[in-house]
């Protein structure tokens, strides 16, 4: 890595971490350009290289935070089986949302939810309609059609989370969460994917 990505990747971790820091204590639509500078300690001019406003930098963290989501490391074991795989998904997936859930709850609530939603709608939707895909190529028939299928199955999952988090009581663990989402899913795979 050179001196330049290096330089570009710190601005961009400030400009990240600055973001958190202000949702905590202000409203998004209250945060300017202007503090997003002061907190992390760099120029507007740097800002602008890097974002073209703060929705930008929105969208950027939240696609940043799901692609770490995905990616997270899955055992050999995890890789080969499918249940275990999503399993390990949904975890990562709602570990992150209970870590953040404060933030998460902010943004959404404050005229950002379609931008967030269809941010981490997308990305479930590629994770199922990719996985399936994968099925597909290695013998298995889906007897309904794809985007259909994938469309469906990123909608429930969405819809769980985000009423799972603004659940005021929430006494449902990520344990259980995470069993009721597989269990659905699991049970829709079998019923179209042989």
């Amino acid at each position: 890595m050179n001196k330049q990505d290096l330089r570009v990747l710190k601005t961009q971790k400030a400009l990240m971490q600055a973001f958190t820091d202000l949702l905590k204590t202000k409203e998004f639509d209250r945060i300017t350009v202007q503090d997003l500078c002061d907190v992390a300690f760099i120029q507007r001019s740097t800002f602008y290289r890097h974002y073209n406003d703060k929705y930008h930098l929105l969208a950027s963290a939240t696609k940043t935070a799901l692609e770490h989501i995905k990616q997270a490391q899955i055992s050999e074991q995890h890789a080969q089986n499918h249940r275990l795989r999503l399993e390990q998904y949904i975890d990562n997936l709602l570990t992150f949302v209970c870590e953040n859930k404060a933030i998460i709850q902010h943004v959404i609530s404050h005229n950002l939810h379609d931008e967030v939603t269809t941010i981490i709608y997308k990305q479930v939707y590629q994770t199922v309609y990719q996985q399936t895909l994968a099925d597909m190529r290695a013998g298995k028939q889906l007897d309904i059609n794809l985007n259909i299928y994938s469309h469906f199955l990123a909608g429930g999952l969405i819809s769980i989370i985000i009423n799972w988090t603004y659940a005021s009581d929430n006494l449902q663990s990520v344990e259980s969460v995470k069993s009721n989402i597989v269990a659905l899913m699991d049970s829709a795979r079998k019923a179209h994917l042989k």
